[in-house]
């Protein structure tokens, strides 16, 4: 196996292999067994790797236990079964969607068949509702994780900072950005990190997707002083602009993204219809998903929304006839 695991799968490969082995295991078994451990490093890359990932264990509060030996090449590693168990796990209908969800985001990972086997076993007690229309099409919203998002994890939970390309929204142009990370935020389907952009030392907002190339994450563990009290709303109001009240009418049972995150108004616009409304802030993302909802969705306001979403559709338009056109002749 080598190397090019993420950290959190190579964690959690460490827990499984450390809570079902029949004894211990010492640091030359981890490194041959475990996916995402290199077999081929050197001995002092192996040992910051294996370090910093049972100090990771230790702050997620897994009880690693470590047997000491005569000899430094026998010391052994286990996981306290006792304390690592937990009693009858009882979902709410609720816990039980977020867990669903939760699992969507090991999707085309090597952990994948894992995630579904645990939630399989969570199945088998569970008797409630599983299909919440709270919940409805927010699935497919956090499969699309930028490849930005596990450095982004990393940096957070081990107190480090992270250098990155960013593209502005504004100009399209790029930057070489160095952020001390406070929180990772998902909001209207999107990720989005709040932290301290360390050259003009400003809180900023930074969209996950706009993050161009490879993400670094920089210096020692606890580096990073991250604030317990930190305003996400007011950082993220600031940073997406004024917003406006769109209103809009929806075919039932279509745009269930749509309907996750508005508002329903008792105002019955268009026949057979209902009417939402959600907030605005200008972006061209809710003008691209208005127009793939098509016939479902029907914007009743603001006119600029409006006026931008049937643009949208009528240059999608030109562009399929175009193409049955060439295929034609």
């Amino acid at each position: 196996m080598n190397g090019s695991l993420p950290a959190a799968e190579r964690l959690l490969n460490l827990v499984i292999a450390l809570r079902n082995t029949t004894g211990r295991m010492t640091r030359r078994e981890i490194q041959e067994k475990v996916a995402g451990y290199p077999r081929d490093a050197r001995p002092s890359a192996f040992e910051r790797m294996f370090e910093r990932d049972k100090e990771m264990l230790r702050d997620l509060g897994i009880p690693l236990i470590t047997e000491d030996a005569a000899h430094p090449e026998d010391v052994g590693y286990r996981i306290d079964h006792a304390s690592y168990s937990l009693g009858d796990v009882r979902l709410t209908p609720e816990e039980f969607s977020l867990v669903t969800i939760a699992t969507s985001l090991w999707r085309e990972t090597s952990v994948e068949s894992l995630s579904h086997r645990a939630l399989t076993k969570l199945r088998t007690g569970y008797h409630g509702q599983e299909d919440l229309q709270l919940l409805t099409g927010v699935v497919p919203s956090l499969r699309d994780v930028s490849g930005a998002y596990e450095p982004v994890v990393t940096a957070l939970a081990g107190g480090r900072s992270l250098r990155f390309t960013y593209r502005s929204a504004h100009s399209g142009s790029l930057r070489l950005r160095t952020v001390d990370p406070w929180r990772l935020v998902l909001r209207d389907g999107n990720w989005y990190l709040v932290g301290r952009d360390v050259d003009v030392d400003q809180p900023r907002v930074f969209k996950l997707s706009r993050i161009a190339g490879r993400v670094q994450v920089l210096g020692p563990p606890g580096s990073v002083d991250i604030p317990e009290v930190c305003d996400v709303d007011a950082l993220m109001g600031a940073a997406r602009g004024p917003s406006s009240v769109a209103v809009v009418g929806v075919r039932p049972g279509s745009a269930p993204r749509l309907v996750a995150r508005s508002t329903r108004v008792d105002q019955p616009v268009v026949d057979g219809f209902l009417t939402f409304e959600c907030l605005w802030h200008g972006e061209a993302q809710l003008v691209e998903e208005l127009a793939a909802y098509g016939d479902g969705v029907v914007v009743l306001s603001p006119p600029v929304l409006r006026d931008a979403v049937i643009a949208k559709l009528v240059g999608v338009t030109r562009v399929v006839g175009s193409q049955e056109g060439e295929r034609r002749g």
